[in-house]
């Protein structure tokens, strides 16, 4: 089966406490679960913030999601409900009071059956081991390093 490229957008929530808003879902085909940041597919002709604000209403109920920078960007290629994805992301940065968030209007039967949860994570909570996959691996350090430092002058590659 030949792989699906599929550009990304994708939002990293945060508060001002930095924890982050993690989605959980799981693959309907392997049933894999993840914990991965809010966002998804870029539909044809929609810009990257478009998506952003869509993504965040459908699985967060977040209405008004500010334009925040660019601040990673990541390529990845996975299963996922039988087809190998390649993954094209970029990751806008959403800092945001802490709010109760839950779907509002998942797309379709796919992305409903997939669907766990979500959850604020802290700092500590994603850096201690807990067994949970979380994707992009590293986002308890790409984290500090946006709280430590600000958004960086251009998208940093956010790895696996």
């Amino acid at each position: 089966m030949n792989p699906v490229e599929r550009p990304s957008a994708r939002a990293v929530v945060t508060t001002t406490d930095w924890e982050v808003l993690l989605i959980h879902h799981r693959d309907p085909a392997s049933g894999r679960r993840l914990w991965v940041t809010p966002g998804g597919g870029i539909e044809p002709g929609e810009d990257p913030r478009e998506a952003i604000r869509r993504e965040l209403r459908e699985e967060t109920g977040l209405e008004h999601a500010p334009d925040g920078p660019l601040v990673w960007t990541r390529r990845v290629t996975f299963p996922w409900s039988g087809t190998t994805v390649i993954s094209v992301e970029s990751y806008f940065w959403c800092p945001v009071a802490r709010f109760d968030a839950h779907p509002a209007d998942l797309a379709d039967d796919d992305e409903r059956a997939s669907y766990l949860g979500t959850r604020w994570w802290t700092l500590n909570a994603l850096a201690a081991p807990h067994g949970a996959w979380i994707a992009p691996s590293g986002l308890a350090a790409l984290l500090r390093s946006l709280r430590d430092d600000g958004p960086p002058p251009a998208p940093i590659d956010a790895g696996e």
